[in-house]
């Protein structure tokens, strides 16, 4: 399980996700803490130079 969360995300706070990733039943409970909020992160003006690469990276170590 991947958990993405966002510093100063106010939908989803950042402790909130990670005690969601703390309790899940895979081995596998890695997370990634982008800077912003619950829209920024993912659509915002450096999304695709911060969040992507390190999706991509995290799902190419899954893959092998």
């Amino acid at each position: 399980v991947l958990t993405v969360a966002a510093s100063r995300d106010h939908i989803c706070p950042e402790n909130a996700a990670m005690g969601l990733n703390a309790h899940v039943g895979s081995e596998t409970r890695d997370a990634i803490v982008i800077k912003g909020g619950h829209v920024g992160a993912v659509v915002g003006s450096k999304a695709s130079k911060v969040l992507y690469p390190q999706l991509t990276d995290w799902f190419e170590k899954q893959l092998n």
